[in-house]
């Protein structure tokens, strides 16, 4: 069992490139196909809805059939893949975006987690887990 890492050894992160949209349709709706091609979506779906996280122009494709629509989403990568024994990254990182005022959605696959938040607090965002020991390999902003 492995506790956050320390600062030597914290996984580096990175920038999704683009803009990404937040859907949600209703839980017995079917996944749009188009989905299925884009290069970076996230589904999941309850007994209360069907969430679609996508590239912000597929969304706006999308968006007329959806109840929601939230545009506006810049994504954080946990450079992986990550150990199933670390335990409290993701709420490491959510503590961190918290006390520098970033809202987020978090998203985990198998092999790493995704923290997108608003496309405004993204600078504030990465300063932030910069300034707690993260890196962007090949940020400017990195290397202060």
């Amino acid at each position: 069992m492995t506790i956050a890492p320390p600062a030597a050894q914290r996984p580096a992160l990175r920038s999704l490139p683009g803009e990404f949209a937040l859907l949600r349709w209703p839980a017995d709706a079917a996944l749009p196909q188009e989905a299925m091609s884009a290069p970076m979506c996230f589904v999941s779906r309850t007994d209360e809805e069907l969430s679609l996280l996508c590239p912000a122009a597929l969304a706006q494709s999308l968006a007329a059939t959806a109840q929601q629509h939230h545009p506006g989403w810049r994504g954080i990568g946990v450079v992986g893949p990550l150990d199933f024994s670390i335990i409290g990254l993701l709420a490491e990182l959510a503590r961190i975006l918290a006390q520098a005022q970033v809202s987020l959605f978090a998203v985990s696959t198998f092999d790493t987690d995704y923290l997108f938040v608003r496309s405004d607090d993204l600078a504030t965002a990465e300063s932030a887990l910069i300034a707690s020991g993260y890196h962007f390999p090949g940020s400017p902003q990195s290397t202060r």
